[in-house]
């Protein structure tokens, strides 16, 4: 298996699968509407493109707002899930955003919230409600100290 992750812009002609990845993910299997995937953000946006033996697997982008680096759209292909991707990817758009030195936060629904901890974020705020499901901000923690806690507090470790 020959993994491979990049990052562009939209004019790069991978943006394209990028979009094949998010359409497959968002509306063909999750079944939102196409208008909440494709919201007219992408052209403010870094892309990235994860892809297995030259198919596209798996998608995310960052941009900034007002509040620091939003990471958006992490998308995995449903026949490439549980063989860490998604963590592989992740960690990749992290990497990405860190020289910044800005906040970097996620909107994530509720049953992907053990993940991104395990990737380093931790809730911030209250539920609420996007797109019909109950939703967390999530926020990387930058600081070993912060991390290492938050792994004690996954494992339930003092």
């Amino acid at each position: 298996m020959v993994i491979k992750l990049a990052s562009f812009g939209i004019s790069n002609p991978l943006y394209k699968q990028v979009m094949q990845v998010r359409r497959q993910v968002f509306v063909e299997e999750i079944g939102l509407e196409p208008e909440y995937d494709f919201d007219g953000l992408d052209d403010e946006a870094v892309h990235f493109l994860l892809t297995v033996d030259e198919h596209p697997a798996g998608a995310a982008r960052w941009r900034e707002t007002k509040e620091g680096v939003v990471i958006e759209r992490l998308s995995i292909v449903k026949k490439y899930r549980g063989l860490g991707l998604g963590t592989l990817l992740i960690r990749y758009v992290v990497k990405d955003v860190l020289p910044s030195k800005k906040k970097i936060y996620l909107l994530t629904p509720d049953f992907l919230v053990d993940f991104f901890r395990w990737n380093g974020f931790e809730i911030e705020g209250e539920k609420f409600q996007e797109a019909g499901t109950d939703h967390y901000k999530m926020v990387y923690q930058r600081d070993e100290k912060s991390r290492k806690s938050l792994i004690s507090r996954i494992f339930g470790k003092k």
